[in-house]
């Protein structure tokens, strides 16, 4: 029997508790260095620490309300000079009522007057602060950029893979010897047509060729893919198959993952030709709404949900691609589904901007 896994405590409270242990110990041994040891020090000392931790809490709790929309530099700053002045105040305070002889820091090395040494321990507060936030901003900065290198190279891997798959897709032996027949019965028919076939054909694996170091490519490239495998597959089937684009301009520049568009159509073909009243209707459209770009394709004919056994099959396999490529390419931020309506099938792939 396997033992429960212990789950680590976060990087921050890691920091976070042993940052303030240590200004804390320092403290003390400033303390005691400078002669100034006795049991109110220590209650002194220990208070503020406290009280430091649990401000730069506040100002975690703060900043963490922002997390979807970051704030602007401007805003970090106004934010974290209102709570170190507050909290500033608060500590020099506490520290008042803790001594003895009812005066602040009355081991203070300036030697001033108590307004002037209520300041500057109030900046010097401030100061800690500005530099816990520095600290707090620099250290989520470096671990999203570790979160996105770690991103980049899972896609690539996938990207390999996916070249791979979509080759696979796409070579098949059906699809290829299929695809060949017909052109040699066209050659002795209509050598026009079979010219058209060979190019289409040649154009579509091209693509696969061309763009197979290329984790993502405009939009209008991968459409220009999908009209020549679409137009194979018109030629091969003649007229039971009908097709349709309407393509937004402002999509067109869209930087859309490489063969991503290519099992949907697989599928729209696939299963439309099982389940469709011919000829099977096919649209792919595209649009760029208010930071939203959305792609969808739509084919007559009934929707059937791949059995758990066709998970591996092209099919379901696609699919489970399309949803694994999503997820790493815009994680959190996509959104991808397939229904049936009014006797079409949509797949509907939504992926908002970053911000």
């Amino acid at each position: 029997m396997s033992m429960p896994k212990t789950r680590r405590p976060s990087l921050f409270w890691l920091l976070q508790i042993s940052g303030w242990l240590a200004f804390w110990a320092s403290q003390l041994l400033t303390s005691a260095a400078t002669g100034a040891w006795s049991a109110s020090v220590f209650v002194m000392d220990t208070a503020c620490a406290a009280g430091g931790f649990l401000v730069t809490l506040l100002l975690r709790a703060i900043f963490r309300k922002f997390e979807d929309h970051p704030p602007s530099l401007g805003k970090i700053l106004a934010i974290t000079l209102v709570i170190s002045f507050i909290g500033g105040n608060l500590l020099v305070l506490t520290t008042n009522l803790l001594s003895p002889s009812g005066a602040a820091w009355n081991r203070s090395w300036l030697g001033v007057n108590a307004l002037t040494e209520h300041l500057w321990t109030v900046f010097s507060w401030t100061v800690y602060f500005i530099s816990w936030t520095a600290l707090y901003f620099g250290i989520k900065f470096w671990q999203e950029w570790n979160r996105e290198r770690e991103r980049s190279i899972r896609a690539e891997a996938l990207a390999e893979t996916a070249q791979l798959q979509m080759l696979r897709y796409r070579m098949n032996p059906h699809f290829l010897f299929n695809s060949l027949s017909s052109i040699r019965a066209l050659i002795g028919e209509n050598k026009p047509a079979a010219q058209a076939f060979v190019t289409d054909l040649a154009e579509f694996l091209r693509f696969s060729l061309v763009s197979r170091n290329h984790p993502q490519v405009p939009l209008k490239s991968e459409v220009d893919a999908i009209r020549h495998y679409l137009a194979v597959e018109q030629r091969r089937y003649e007229d039971k198959i009908v097709a349709a684009f309407d393509i937004d301009s402002a999509a067109e520049d869209y930087p859309f993952p490489s063969f991503l568009l290519h099992p949907l159509a697989e599928n729209a073909i696939r299963f439309g030709l099982e389940t469709s009243p011919p000829p099977l209707r096919i649209q792919v459209k595209a649009t760029m709404t208010s930071g939203i770009f959305r792609l969808e394709i739509t084919n007559s004919g009934r929707w059937i949900e791949p059995a758990p056994s066709r998970r591996g099959s092209p099919i379901g396999g696609g699919l489970d691609h399309v949803r694994k490529r999503l997820q790493d390419y815009a994680p959190g931020r996509h959104r991808f589904e397939v229904f049936e309506k009014d006797g079409f099938v949509h797949a509907i792939l939504e992926i908002r901007e970053q911000p």
